[in-house]
């Protein structure tokens, strides 16, 4: 059992809760291949440059490229996104439905902190059934972008918990080092974005392979995800 036991859960989306990472890398390629006629770079790179703000991944996929050429990217990966989502698919992965169904039951206070933006979480989140589980969001587009801790203590301030009481949840090191900026603890998730290197050399709390592993450790008993 995780001691103190938190009593907010704060969760990244992309990565952490659904498994949008080939639908993320595949736009991303197809952005750059389509705005810079050539190759996009390594897929292990795109994958790494994912998590935070989006124009942010373009800068440094591309970095010697114009700001003109990066908004176009941007541009055509917010155009095409939806498209292709559509034809890979949008889900939840396996066992994390039922877990966040357990912790809400349990009394935990569930909160999202995503590099969305407030349309792309508003529409996704009836599509997976998850609407009546959680309590608050924030987005990246209305307030500050990971790994500033804003997000956190914005949510933190509304649902009236301390930095003790709350716990950060997602797949990358900018999720990680948000909560530490935040005084926070933190799962970091290698169902996502980043290697299990990088998440290491951002010393988590915690380290688990999906979200629903999570209910097993901050209690204990017979309502317990597997």
């Amino acid at each position: 059992m995780m001691q103190p036991c938190p009593r907010l859960l704060v969760f990244d989306m992309d990565g952490t809760l659904t498994d949008t990472l080939p639908v993320m890398v595949e736009t991303m390629n197809s952005a750059i291949r389509a705005v810079t006629n050539s190759a996009p770079p390594a897929e292990a790179l795109v994958r790494e440059g994912l998590g935070v703000e989006l124009l942010e991944t373009v800068q440094a996929l591309l970095p010697d490229q114009s700001a003109a050429l990066h908004d176009a990217v941007v541009q055509h990966y917010c155009a095409t996104y939806r498209g292709i989502e559509a034809e890979m698919g949008l889900r939840l992965f396996p066992g994390v439905f039922a877990a966040l169904e357990i912790l809400q039951a349990r009394g935990f206070m569930l909160a999202i902190g995503t590099g969305k933006s407030r349309a792309g979480l508003e529409r996704v989140m009836p599509l997976l059934g998850l609407q009546h589980l959680f309590r608050w969001s924030r987005t990246a587009d209305e307030t500050a972008h990971k790994p500033d801790p804003t997000m956190l203590h914005e949510l933190m301030a509304v649902s009236a918990c301390g930095a003790v009481e709350t716990l950060m949840i997602g797949d990358t090191s900018f999720d990680v080092h948000m909560a530490h900026a935040a005084g926070v603890r933190s799962v970091a998730l290698h169902s996502g974005t980043h290697s299990a290197a990088r998440l290491a050399a951002a010393r988590p709390t915690l380290t688990l392979t999906s979200v629903a592993h999570l209910p097993a450790h901050l209690f204990s008993g017979p309502a317990q995800a597997r």
